[in-house]
Formats: structure tokens, C-alpha cells, sequence
């Protein structure tokens, strides 16, 4: 018996090594094609913010609900502001700019009656969307 548990476990401890050699190095899984609504809640939360600024920069809302349209989440709108909720709580950036961005991305789609008194002491008027290249 002794000689049995003394040889298993050598045998076992190489295939273990050879598994994870096999598995990390030399044909390692690789994932492609992914979509955005694979993302984890962080990553679409970032992405969102991206949305965000690139509304700020160009004032088409109609764009910036087609680029958010591919995390095929239920309501648009209700999304934005969850996740300007969250970037104004601890687990955001802490970034006010883009809270602001996010902000007025979430005005943009008729969430005003939703917001916060934190909310509108960082953006107290309706200041509109005003585009990069505007004179």
C-alpha cells in the first residue's frame, strides 16, 4: 500500500503540471467576437461613461442611444441613471467629469424628474449640450 500511495502521488503531481502547462502556455483558451453586453457591469459601466463624453463632445443623442444599444439592456434611460447613481457613490471614479458627462447624458433622456439633490448641485442648470465645434 505504501508503494502505491508513493508512486500515485508523483504521478499525480506531474499531470497536474502538465495540465496547467498545457492549458496556460501551450494552447491557451481565446475568446473572440465578444459583444458588449458580455461585459461585466464595471466594463459597460466605463463604457458607458465613454458614451457619455463622446454625447458631450457631440450633442447627438440618437448616436449615443445607438452606441449604448448593443448592451441590450431593457431601458436605455433607467440604465444611464443607474450607473450615474453608482459613479456618484463610492464604486464610481469619483471623476467629476464623468459624473457631469453622465449627468447630462441622463437629462438627455428625460430622467430629470429621477434625479438627486446631488445631482443637481453638480449640474444645477440646464445648460445645453453644447458640440466641440461650436464657435
Amino acid at each position: 500500500m505504501q508503494r502505491f500511495v508513493s508512486s500515485i502521488i508523483p504521478g499525480l503531481l506531474l499531470g497536474a503540471v502538465l495540465a496547467l502547462f498545457v492549458g496556460w502556455v501551450v494552447a491557451p483558451v481565446q475568446y473572440t467576437d465578444g459583444t458588449l453586453a458580455d461585459l461585466s457591469r464595471a466594463y459597460k459601466d466605463d463604457y458607458t461613461v465613454m458614451v457619455a463624453a463622446s454625447y458631450q463632445a457631440d450633442c447627438d443623442l440618437s448616436e449615443a442611444l445607438n452606441r449604448l444599444g448593443p448592451l441590450r439592456v431593457k431601458d436605455i434611460p433607467s440604465y444611464v441613471f443607474d450607473v450615474t447613481q453608482r459613479y456618484l457613490s463610492q464604486s464610481g471614479t469619483g471623476k467629476e467629469a464623468d459624473v457631469r458627462h453622465l449627468i447630462s447624458l441622463s437629462r438627455a433622456m428625460n430622467t430629470k424628474d429621477k434625479e438627486t439633490a446631488l445631482m443637481r448641485a453638480l449640474m444645477p442648470d440646464d445648460t445645453p449640450c453644447i458640440p466641440l465645434d461650436h464657435p
